[in-house]
């Protein structure tokens, strides 16, 4: 199987997973992230805002207002990861999601990432096909953790130059 054709596989069976199933992925994704040594060391934390049923994650921010949470903006062709002040305060984005502000502080390097993944191999991210995150990331010291749904998570060699591997898959 090649990226593509599971990326397509992934999102189709990802579209009919039902929001009572979702919600409960999301809660379990959250409890066991809050677990992990990294998220309860990390200050500066890289989350996503989710989009086509991804795991929803945004409840950390208000759970741990002592954290920064930065999301993604896509500037320029790149990403540049900006401080959400408020979930109330973000604004659209392409591909249907919201960004900080431009305005909002921006930070070069957080301690943890937390990535969305269509569907993981190993420690490999199969994302939407863009890059953007391959490109981001490449040169990044902080922690990459993967976030998929647990049935999505495969084990096939399709690992490309360009492609960042996760430090670790949630």
């Amino acid at each position: 199987m090649d990226k593509q054709t599971l990326r397509f596989t992934v999102l189709n069976k990802r579209k009919n997973i039902p929001v009572e199933e979702q919600n409960m992925v999301s809660e379990w994704a959250m409890n066991k992230l809050q677990k992990r040594a990294e998220f309860q060391a990390a200050q500066h934390i890289g989350i996503y805002y989710p989009i086509q049923q991804e795991i929803n994650l945004l409840a950390l921010i208000e759970l741990y207002p002592n954290k920064h949470f930065y999301l993604p903006n896509i500037e320029y062709g790149k990403i540049k990861y900006r401080l959400i002040e408020r979930l109330n305060s973000l604004v659209d984005a392409p591909f249907n999601l919201k960004e900080a502000p431009h305005d909002s502080p921006s930070i070069d390097d957080c301690e943890l990432y937390l990535i969305p993944c269509v569907a993981t191999s190993k420690h490999l991210r199969i994302g939407y096909g863009k890059g953007y995150f391959d490109l981001f990331l490449k040169d990044k010291k902080g922690y990459k953790l993967g976030i998929t749904y647990p049935a999505f998570k495969y084990d096939y060699d399709l690992q490309e130059p360009h492609d960042v591997l996760m430090d670790d898959i949630l």
